[in-house]
């Protein structure tokens, strides 16, 4: 399975250790955020680029979006048809 991340500035430590998690566990990781904090950053921006990347694959792809507490991510990734 494939496992895509996203994360805005407020999440990008946790995401990172995330990754390394995930990626210890077996998973296949894609990142489609810095892996630095970006001040200022869009988080609608990580969240359109993961759901549109599981709608993509929705039998192979998951995706995990991280923010400071998760409301917006989750707003804008289910405004992305077949969400």
């Amino acid at each position: 399975m494939k496992i895509i991340l996203g994360a805005d500035h407020a999440a990008t430590e946790l995401k990172e250790a995330l990754k390394i998690f995930l990626h210890d566990e077996g998973a296949v990781v894609e990142d489609v955020s810095p892996s630095a904090p970006v001040a200022g950053d869009d988080y609608p921006d990580y969240a359109f680029a993961v759901a549109e990347k599981v709608v993509a694959d929705p039998t192979g792809t998951r995706g995990i979006l991280l923010c400071d507490t998760g409301i917006g991510m989750a707003i804008a990734a289910n405004k992305v048809s077949g969400i």
